[in-house]
């Protein structure tokens, strides 16, 4: 009986091992299942980190660009005009701040500085001409370096001097408004004869 009795208990002892192992492959599937979670968390976490650390980032590129832009572009000014140093400084200041209180970008601002440039405005004169010029090509509708070759020619036709540039814009951009006041008058008072057209 006790030869029996033993296989009895090693049976026994059999059997719970396997229910221990059992128990044990339950566990390991159950912790399986909470670190294949975890993971799939930190995965979703991670995705949303590069998606914020991309957003964050997309306005300092660009914003590294449109400056990288502008310096470029500043740079053109001088080398147009031969500028000094102290007229350079003074003509960025200028695009800078024209880009920041007007609806042009400073990079806009520099372009019409570079139009002036070509037609042989000196930087003194095209930091006296380009507020009015921006006012011409708002005015016209036109772009910036359009609205300062406008004045120029006008300029050229009639033989008036470069450091009159602001007076010949300002003219321009009052005729431009009349014109256009005068149109929309026309159109009010006559529209049979803008019917025909």
């Amino acid at each position: 009986m006790s030869g029996a009795s033993g296989n009895v208990r090693a049976g026994r002892a059999f059997v719970e091992l396997m229910l221990d192992q059992t128990k044990l492959e339950r566990g390991l599937k159950a912790a399986q299942a909470k670190l294949r979670n975890f993971g799939n968390s930190m995965t979703s976490v991670g995705k949303n980190l590069v998606t914020v650390a991309t957003l964050a980032a997309a306005p300092l590129a660009y914003s590294t660009k449109t400056f990288a832009d502008f310096d470029d572009q500043m740079r053109m000014v001088k080398a147009v005009t031969g500028a000094t140093e102290q007229q350079f400084k003074s003509l960025t200041e200028v695009a800078e701040r024209l880009g920041r209180t007007t609806s042009f970008t400073a990079k806009q601002v520099a372009d019409g500085m570079t139009a002036l440039g070509r037609m042989g405005f000196s930087p003194d004169e095209i930091e006296a001409a380009i507020p009015a010029v921006l006012n011409l090509s708002r005015a016209t509708g036109t772009e910036l370096g359009e609205a300062a070759e406008i004045a120029a020619n006008n300029m050229r036709v009639f033989g008036i001097e470069s450091s009159k540039m602001a007076n010949v814009a300002d003219i321009l951009t009052a005729i431009t408004e009349m014109l256009s006041e005068f149109h929309i008058v026309c159109i009010f008072f006559f529209p049979f004869f803008y019917s025909e057209l």
